[in-house]
């Protein structure tokens, strides 16, 4: 085929490789994909316990794509580093997904407040309850509110350390 397209041997099963055996994925980025495998690092199973089989689908979406942003210069230091950071981003998605589950409870508990509070002869002790739960669900929002600020902080940090922003 080479000799038919005048072509290098190498460049033809270059483009073979590219374009009709795995479209879209270079033989680089398979090597790659292989050699940085998340899941046969040894402390796969350690991750795998550490997160929910829902979030181990997007670790290891995240792994890949740091991963191949720095292509195949990646240092033991620096994987730590990354996996350091893909936990980070997992652990600010979770508590995200809980705040949301939070600030849903906090409009129940406030329109049974309300409705309470709209009865002829409102129940005190019921009131009092609703206020306490109201409250504490807002100091878990605020106290996550300052967690999430420093989980954003550490991973810039990381980031910046692994110099992955764009600007850098």
């Amino acid at each position: 085929l080479a000799k038919h397209l005048k072509r290098q041997p190498a460049s033809v099963k270059k483009y073979i490789q590219d374009h009709i055996v795995n479209p879209g994925k270079s033989l680089a980025a398979q090597n790659l994909r292989v050699e940085y495998d998340i899941q046969k690092r040894p402390y796969w199973s350690d991750i795998q316990q550490q997160f929910t089989p829902e979030e181990i689908p997007l670790f290891v979406y995240y792994w890949e794509k740091t991963i191949s942003q720095f292509k195949d210069d990646v240092l033991p230091t620096e994987e730590l580093q990354i996996v350091d950071m893909v936990k980070i981003e997992l652990l600010m998605s979770r508590g995200l997904k809980q705040q949301n589950h939070n600030q849903q409870n906090i409009n129940i508990l406030e329109k049974l407040l309300i409705d309470e509070q709209g009865n002829e002869v409102p129940d005190p002790m019921t009131v009092n309850s609703l206020s306490t739960q109201i409250s504490l669900a807002r100091a878990a929002q605020t106290a996550w509110s300052k967690e999430f600020q420093e989980l954003s902080n550490r991973k810039l940090m990381i980031l910046k350390e692994l110099k992955a922003t764009r600007q850098q």
